[in-house]
């Protein structure tokens, strides 16, 4: 039988692997194809996040601005299953002065179902700017849709 500090231990073992998928600091990333690895740009800030739940059904979107002239609009689908999936995503976005938009792709997703206080969707998104072929990486803590 089990006891309570053998749950506590398994309990901490699992927190650095759910950790590592969650930022804690909202960050925007660029791949360097000359090094092939990703290269923070630097911290975002969460503008706004509107979540709506129907039933097993999520929309998301979330506002991120990156200085002063960098603004990312974020929509996504997901499913819950579970685990909550991504279905689908898009991006408008202007970085470096430049306007475009696309496909968003998700890495990593966190769902917190909103039973309580409202749906949180947070993970790891990464999206494209088709002129030049360079590849953006969004990352966010689970964040509760703005009010």
């Amino acid at each position: 039988m089990r006891t309570i500090a053998a749950y506590f231990v398994a309990a901490l073992g699992l927190f650095p692997l759910l950790s590592a998928c969650a930022p804690a600091i909202p960050t925007l990333e660029e791949f360097n194809d000359t090094e092939s690895k990703w290269v923070e740009l630097g911290p975002v800030i969460i503008e706004s996040m509107a979540v709506d739940r129907d039933g097993a059904e999520v929309r998301a979107t979330g506002v991120f601005l990156h200085g002063e002239d960098n603004r990312i609009t974020l929509s996504m689908e997901l499913f819950l299953e579970p685990p909550a999936r991504f279905v689908s995503g898009n991006h408008s976005s202007r970085i470096a002065g430049e306007a475009f938009a696309g496909p968003v792709s998700s890495e990593s997703l966190e769902f917190f179902g909103g039973q309580n206080e409202g749906p949180s969707v947070g993970g790891v998104f990464v999206f494209e700017n088709p002129a030049d072929g360079v590849s953006y990486r969004l990352r966010f803590p689970p964040t509760l849709r703005s009010r």
